[in-house]
């Protein structure tokens, strides 16, 4: 949720590919890291600061958009469920 709350003022936000990360990639609004290289990690960082990010506009309340991201989840598990 706190990523999701600094997404909504504009706060740059960098994270490991875990919970809302893919989400709030898709909206522009976070750096994903799928690296623990201490380099990589600082570039996603460097590159962050310098993002410029339009504020996560959500259409409903903070709970709708938690909701949205739980049905965007199990979408994603309904796809890989099929690759197995």
């Amino acid at each position: 949720m706190a990523a999701v709350e600094a997404a909504m003022v504009c706060v740059p936000v960098v994270m490991s590919d875990t919970g809302c990360a893919t989400w709030l990639a898709d909206r522009g609004q976070t750096l994903v890291v799928r690296s623990n290289e201490p380099e990589r990690i600082a570039d996603a960082f460097e590159r962050a600061i310098a993002m410029h990010v339009e504020p996560l506009r959500l259409s409903t309340t903070p709970e709708d958009a938690a909701r949205q991201q739980v049905e965007w989840w199990k979408s994603l598990r309904g796809h890989v469920e099929e690759k197995l």
